[in-house]
Order: C-alpha cells, then structure tokens, then sequence
C-alpha cells in the first residue's frame, strides 16, 4: 500500500502567499482543507465498493446516496476554489466581476467557478492569460459535475444504481424526463457512465488540476507581482490514511 499522505500544494503555496504578506490566513484555505477531506471520504467510499485491484468488494446499500454528497461536495470545492482566486486578484489589485451573495458573513462567501471562468474570458489583461487557460481546461471536465449537482440540488434529480455486482454504472433520474438519452435499434435508452471510472477520473482529474496546472500557473502569476513564493517552503500534507492509501495505489502515484 502506498504513503498515506499526499502533498497538497494548492494550499500550500496558499499558506506561503500569506506568510510573504504577513497575513497567514489571508485565503480560506482551512475551509478548502476541510472540504478535500470529505471529498476524499465520499471517494473511499464509492471505489471501494469495486474496485478492479482488490478482491474484496462492498455492496451498493449507500452507493446512490455516496454518488449525490460527491457531486454535491465537488462543487463547493470548484466554489472555493474561485473564491481563492478571486482574494488573489483582488491581493493583485485586479478586479474581477462576479456576483456575491452578501447575506452572510463575508468569510462565508463563495464565488462559482463557472461565474469567474466568464469574468475571466471577458478580461483582455494578458497577465490572466495563463490562468484563464488554466481555469478554461478545467471547464471542460467539470460541466458535467456542475449540471449533476444542480439537477441533484435544484431540479428534483437522483442517483440511480444499475447492474448486480461486483461493477456498477449509474445515471441521474428526474421526474420530467429530460435527463441525457440515447436511440439504439430503435429504443431509447438511459447513458450510463461506470460509478468506479467516472469516479475515480473525476478525482484524479480534479486533484492534478488543483495541485500541479492551478499552482504553477498561481506562483507564475505571483512572479509578475514581484511576490516569489514556493509552495515546498511550507508543505502541507492531506493525511487520510487508507483512503490516500488506496487513491495513490489505483492511480499509481
């Protein structure tokens, strides 16, 4: 079994920024930290029910209701993560338009990625070019996750498990009928994607994005405002023993 940790270098080169302006806790890294945990104990929870690299598999009594609180946990990460970034810019004296929900306290906010992906498009600053690129590249994996949690949270929609074990597919269900369909010899049919794949690309995905692409693209951003900052100078580790354990195995890290 691999380390049980990994390094979290997203947040790190938040907790470094801080230090450099004297402002440790400038960013909501703690909330971020906290929300990763969760998102990696709902991860555990589905692979383990099958997954292709072990003998022993689980069974699928809570894998409907595992798959909605991943899709709905994975948006408030891509929410805290714009948030992160819209406190850089503004750190950078860059102003991007987006909206807020202002009845709560103002470390409460959130930002939907999807919102600062427009804000971003429309600003022509060619300092933002890399991370417009950045943010863009991670639109394209993150719609479906942002249109299931919607649909999970907003339209009445639920997760529905199919086959017998030990592998299983699932498609999301909605009272209308207008989830995506398909026409094969003249019947229409529910798309199914493969719980364990989907699952674990999703995670895999979402973890290289944030902590490799996001991170470079952040320290070479803070290099244009003469801000040097090295996210190994302050690692921070993501501890969640066998869970990290069986993430790093499957994706041979």
């Amino acid at each position: 079994m691999a380390e049980y940790n990994l390094d979290a270098r997203f947040i790190s080169i938040l907790y470094k920024i801080g230090l450099e302006i004297k402002k440790p806790y400038f960013f909501e890294q703690q909330a971020l930290y906290w929300s990763i945990t969760r998102l990696f104990s709902f991860y555990y929870r589905i692979v383990t029910v099958y997954n292709p690299k072990t003998k022993y598999h689980g069974n699928k009594e809570f894998l409907d209701a595992d798959l909605e609180s991943y899709f709905i946990r994975y948006r408030i990460i891509l929410n805290d993560i714009a948030y992160i970034l819209y406190q850089l810019l503004k750190l950078f004296h860059i102003n991007p338009k987006v909206k807020f929900n202002k009845r709560t306290d103002p470390r409460n906010w959130e930002v939907s990625l999807f919102d600062f992906a427009k804000s971003l498009e429309k600003d022509t600053n060619p300092v933002l070019n890399k991370l417009r690129e950045c943010v863009a590249a991670g639109m394209k994996k993150f719609e479906f996750m942002r249109n299931q949690r919607d649909n999970i949270a907003h339209y009445k929609s639920s997760i529905m498990i199919f086959g017998d074990g030990p592998d299983f597919e699932f498609a999301t269900i909605n009272p209308a009928g207008t989830m995506p369909t398909v026409i094969e010899n003249g019947m229409t049919k529910l798309v199914l994607k493969n719980v364990y794949k989907f699952t674990n690309n999703q995670h895999f995905f979402l973890w290289n994005w944030m902590n490799q692409d996001l991170t470079d693209v952040i320290i070479e951003l803070c290099a244009t405002q003469k801000l040097v900052v090295d996210p190994t100078q302050f690692s921070v580790k993501l501890n969640g023993g066998l869970t990290i354990g069986i993430f790093k195995e499957i994706n041979d890290i």
